[in-house]
């Protein structure tokens, strides 16, 4: 999701609560002129009409009351088409929604605190004001999404000349994509080339954001193609043949004139990112806060048993110590230091044949000398581990998600482990409670995985309610296994 998109979103929420404040206080103000009291035939006495104090606080509800039913609707989704016609219907149904319930509320208090004309027209006037805000709006986002640095490049995947023709001429008429790299094979009788050389040719060329499939025959590489856009978090749209409309039993979505059916990797997307980023800084400030006096405790315990600094965040060289987050951008993660200062190479050198883990990624040093007495306990109990609430107030991490990596094991990734980078890592996570340091590298993957794909609040709020007390349970040999 790209920043554009999210400015877009709120700038909507804003223009509609304009809007409905400009439409109410104009009928409000103008039902009390000479003209339309003397012209209009609209009497009414002034002394009886509702305080602006109370009309204002009155059209507050209102606009509280379109939120939540815009929302009901689908109005603020991320998902919603860029197109007037979509906003429109979204737009009406809400509006209807809105006036019905607020005239039901009038009937059954069966009185209307002011005039029923404002009502009626505001209203009216609200949904057109906000229709053309909206329209305003979109011509804004459409022009920011056909900017160099927001256009969206696309693979195209074609075995049909003619569609692929007709594909390429539609596109064209949309400046916020462009085609930048193309895979066809417009001769039936030839073999396409084999899954590696495609993958070859996608790292070759330019980044692409998106991979639209035009070949509707079965025996190409679909499951091949699906991985690859999973794991490099590509968003993948198919253009399915008759045989694809027989077989499945759901709308398709009619983009630049063909049916598309898009998938996603995960979830956690949209408003559900945006709900999920608001809970970890309210999170992380709370625990923060919380938790103050124990890290002034542990900050001056370290100094007094060691040399060294408080935080493990260089190597012995004095260089930054990267995790790798979100589409693997690299940071600094603040941990306590549970170790001997300038200790962290001897992991790949002289401790390298008590790795537990051989032949994967991550390193698990068993019994590990470099620990200090005071960083068994802070291990043990994970207290080494807060200070990256500091990482997720800053937005680097996630109170819940994938185990953040060092930039040196992530190297060593193999491609089907590239999923986990979809989203932010996390303080604690699915692994974390299904057997902590027990598990094997590729189980850690597949639970990371699971996490992403059947993400929600209730599972993270399970997480973080079960995770103090898996860590006052030991779980095998976990006490003695050196974590990084």
């Amino acid at each position: 999701m790209k920043k554009f998109q999210i400015s877009y979103l709120f700038y909507s929420i804003f223009l509609d609560f304009l809007a409905i404040f400009l439409s109410f206080n104009f009928l409000y103000l103008f039902r009390q002129t000479s003209f339309a009291q003397n012209w209009l035939g609209m009497i009414t006495e002034t002394s009886n009409f509702m305080p602006y104090s109370e009309f204002s606080f009155f059209v507050l509800k209102a606009a509280f009351l379109f939120y939540l039913v815009m929302f009901l609707v689908g109005g603020y989704s991320f998902s919603l088409k860029d197109r007037l016609k979509y906003h429109f219907v979204c737009i009406s149904r809400a509006c209807l929604l809105w006036s019905s319930l607020t005239f039901l509320y009038f009937l059954l208090m069966r009185s209307v605190p002011f005039s029923r004309s404002i009502v009626i027209f505001s209203f009216f006037l609200s949904f057109l004001t906000i229709v053309f805000f909206r329209k305003l709006l979109l011509k804004y986002k459409n022009k920011s999404a056909s900017l160099p640095e927001n256009i969206t490049k696309v693979l195209v995947i074609a075995s049909n000349k003619e569609q692929f023709e007709n594909y390429i001429l539609e596109f064209s008429k949309d400046s916020r994509y462009k085609v930048v790299s193309l895979v066809a094979n417009f001769n039936f009788k030839a073999d396409y080339p084999s899954f590696k050389e495609f993958k070859e040719f996608v790292n070759n060329s330019l980044k692409v954001d998106v991979i639209i499939d035009l070949d509707s025959r079965e025996y190409f590489m679909k499951s091949e193609i699906l991985s690859y856009a999973r794991f490099n978090q590509v968003e993948y749209s198919f253009v399915p043949g008759i045989d694809e409309f027989r077989k499945f039993n759901f709308e398709y979505d009619f983009e630049h004139n063909f049916s598309e059916l898009t998938l996603v990797p995960s979830k956690l997307k949209g408003w559900h990112l945006i709900l999920k980023r608001i809970f970890d800084i309210l999170g992380s400030s709370f625990l923060i806060l919380v938790f103050s006096p124990l890290f002034l405790l542990v900050s001056v315990l370290i100094k007094l048993e060691s040399k060294g600094p408080v935080f493990f965040i260089k190597d012995d060289s004095g260089n930054p110590i990267y995790r790798i987050g979100v589409n693997k951008k690299p940071f600094v993660m603040y941990k306590f230091r549970t170790m001997q200062n300038n200790s962290h190479s001897m992991r790949y050198t002289s401790l390298k044949d008590q790795d537990l883990r051989k032949g994967s990624p991550m390193v698990k040093i068993k019994n590990d000398p470099r620990v200090t007495r005071l960083g068994k306990f802070l291990r043990r109990f994970d207290i080494d581990e807060l200070p990256q609430l500091l990482n997720v107030l800053l937005g680097d991490m996630s109170l819940v998600g994938p185990r953040p990596h060092l930039k040196e094991e992530v190297e060593r990734y193999q491609n089907h482990h590239n999923f986990v980078f979809t989203i932010k890592p996390g303080i604690t996570g699915l692994p974390q409670i299904s057997g902590r340091s027990d598990l094997d590298f590729e189980s850690e993957i597949v639970l990371d995985s699971n996490y992403i794909q059947n993400w929600t609040f209730y599972l993270d709020l399970k997480i973080l309610l079960k995770t103090p007390f898996v860590v006052f349970v030991s779980h095998g040999e976990q006490a003695d296994v050196a974590k990084k």
